[in-house]
């Protein structure tokens, strides 16, 4: 995909954190891989989510997966099962 694809989904789940008030402003979002290597095209996007005040919380992942599979945005994940 072309970097312009790639930022439109970064800017995707950036929005979609910033729309989850338990989190917001909780959280840093770190665009990483080729991305971040400033490559041209990409195969994948690659995000890091940390939380700023290094408080450990594990239901981000999970509420947002659901958050994004209930907008059609994510069609499918490795890392969680319901």
């Amino acid at each position: 995909m072309s970097r312009d694809e790639a930022t439109l989904i970064i800017n995707y789940v950036v929005d979609a954190i910033h729309q989850l008030e338990d989190y917001y402003g909780a959280y840093e979002v770190i665009p990483c891989g080729s991305y971040r290597r400033l490559k041209e095209t990409n195969g994948d996007v690659d995000i890091l989510i940390t939380r700023l005040d290094g408080k450990r919380n594990t239901n981000i992942f999970s509420t947002l997966i659901q958050k994004l599979s209930d907008e059609k945005f994510l069609v499918d994940h490795l890392t969680f099962s319901w």
